[in-house]
C-alpha cells in the first residue's frame, strides 16, 4: 500500500494477530493508527516507538454506548478517518457469561454488532477522510450465518450480507469497501478461487496492503491455521 501522506486509520480487533501486524507495518510506513481491542497485551512496547502516531483505545465495539464513546476518542483526535480496518474475524469481546453459551453463536454475534456500531458511528469521519475506504476482514468463523443457515440473510444474522449492505451506503457518501473473507459455496465473494494455505499473520498484512492499491472489492482470504490470524481470546 503506498502512503503519500500520513494516512489517519482506525483498526478495530487489534489485540494480537492479523490487525496488530496490519497496525505495526502501517506505523512503520508512517501513518497515524488508532487500535480498538478489548485487551491490549505487550502494546506498551509499541506506544515507546510510536508516541506521536499511536493511539490506543479498549472500549467494547459491540456495545452501542461503548462504541460511540470509541469514535469520540477518534474524533477528538484527527477531524477525519482515511481508512477503517473492521477486523471481524476475533473472539475478543466474548465475556464470561457469553463462553457458557454457544461459542460460535456468541462469537459471530458479537462480531455483527462491533461491526454495525463501528460503521455507523464512524461513517461521518470516513466522509470526510481522503480517499476513505472501509476494509472488512472474515475469519472462516464469522464468515458462517448465524442460527439456522436456511433462513433467509439479514445484515443481523450474517456479517458478509452486513457488509454487503454497507457498502451501498457508503459508497453513496463517497466511501469504498473491500471485504476481505474467505470463500463459501453459498454466497461466493469472487469467482477467484483461492487455496487454503499457512499464512503468517505478518504475511497475510502484508498481501492485504499489497492488494489494496488496485481498491477491490473483496479479496478471498483462505488460511489453514486460523489460530494465526485470529487467535480466540475470552
Amino acid at each position: 500500500m503506498n502512503i503519500d501522506a500520513p494516512k489517519r486509520i482506525w483498526i478495530t480487533g487489534a489485540s494480537e494477530g492479523l490487525s496488530l501486524a496490519l497496525a505495526i507495518q502501517l506505523l512503520e510506513q508512517g501513518c497515524e493508527v488508532t487500535l480498538s481491542g478489548r485487551v491490549l497485551p505487550n502494546h506498551a512496547q509499541l506506544i515507546e516507538q510510536y508516541p506521536h502516531q499511536l493511539q490506543l483505545l479498549t472500549q467494547n465495539l459491540s456495545d452501542s454506548e461503548q462504541a460511540s464513546s470509541a469514535c469520540r476518542s477518534v474524533e477528538q483526535r484527527w477531524p477525519a478517518v482515511d481508512l477503517l480496518i473492521i477486523n471481524a474475524g476475533s473472539g475478543d469481546y466474548l465475556s464470561e457469561q457469553q463462553i457458557n453459551q454457544s461459542l460460535f453463536e456468541s462469537l459471530i454475534e458479537s462480531n455483527i454488532f462491533a461491526s454495525a456500531n463501528c460503521l455507523n458511528c464512524a461513517a461521518h469521519l470516513l466522509k470526510e477522510g481522503r480517499q476513505p475506504r472501509v476494509v472488512a476482514i472474515l475469519s472462516r468463523y464469522t464468515a458462517v450465518q448465524l442460527y439456522e443457515p436456511s433462513q433467509p440473510q439479514k445484515p443481523a444474522n450474517s456479517l458478509p450480507k452486513l457488509f454487503d449492505e454497507a457498502r451501498k451506503t457508503l459508497q453513496s457518501l463517497g466511501i469504498e469497501l473491500t471485504l476481505v473473507a474467505p470463500q463459501t459455496l453459498k454466497n461466493p465473494i469472487t469467482s477467484a478461487h483461492a487455496l487454503p494455505q499457512v499464512w503468517t499473520a505478518e504475511d497475510a498484512a502484508q498481501a492485504i496492503l499489497a492488494r489494496l492499491a488496485q481498491s477491490p472489492h473483496n479479496l478471498v482470504l483462505e488460511t489453514l491455521e486460523q489460530q494465526s490470524l485470529w487467535p480466540l481470546r475470552h
